[in-house]
């Protein structure tokens, strides 16, 4: 009996959000402008959902070929505040430009005062479309494109910090090729085989030439 009250008093365990923030991963060609990618929040646990009344987040590459233009409500998925944005259908931007680094802060908040929009258990929302450019001449490859810690955050109607437990970074691959260098060894063996088939060229020249010269 006392196991069975036991197992009464605590009940099965409550189901908690979990909160995975997004980058999506594109692929782009050198010299190409507004190419977009998204930044999504997935709530993958269970239990209620989540209200959130404002959020930001903070991206950045070190690729100086990539070059943030814009970050717009014109999500993939559903944009979080769609039809109660402050700031859309363009959000505040705010280019950060330390040495060899490409980044963005954007941020929007629901416009109704102390309300939000929830986000339930299987859902997924977009935070921004960010648009970007890439610069002709580009060399190619696979780029990170990394989320803020700092930078990132959600809030309820209240103002509290609502917690994210995941940041998933994205990337940019740029289309590109890269030009064979022959190695070493087998660039001297092709210039010696050249080498050699030209002096046999001219041995045999010459000994025809011979030939003819000493003939009676």
């Amino acid at each position: 009996m006392a196991a069975i009250a036991g197992i009464c008093f605590f009940g099965p365990a409550t189901a908690k959000a979990d909160l995975i923030l997004s980058v999506q991963s594109v692929t782009v060609n050198p010299g190409s402008t507004n190419n977009g990618l998204e930044v999504a929040l997935t709530n993958s646990g269970g239990g209620p959902g989540i209200t959130i009344a404002s959020f930001t987040f903070g991206l950045s590459t070190t690729d100086l070929d990539i070059r943030f233009t814009d970050v717009t409500t014109s999500t993939l998925n559903p944009y979080i505040f769609s039809g109660h944005s402050i700031f859309g259908p363009s959000l505040v931007f705010s280019p950060i430009p330390p040495p060899g680094v490409q980044s963005l802060i954007a941020s929007d908040s629901y416009d109704v005062t102390s309300s939000g929009f929830t986000l339930a258990p299987g859902a997924t929302v977009g935070l921004g479309h960010v648009l970007f450019d890439i610069v002709p001449g580009a060399a190619g490859g696979t780029f990170s494109l990394t989320l803020d810690s700092t930078a990132t955050s959600l809030s309820d109607p209240d103002g509290v910090t609502i917690a994210i437990n995941t940041l998933l970074n994205g990337t940019v691959s740029i289309n590109g090729t890269v030009n064979p260098v022959p190695e070493p060894a087998a660039f001297f063996l092709l210039l010696t085989a050249i080498l050699l088939i030209a002096g046999a060229g001219r041995r045999q020249t010459n000994a025809a030439r011979n030939g003819r010269d000493s003939a009676p």
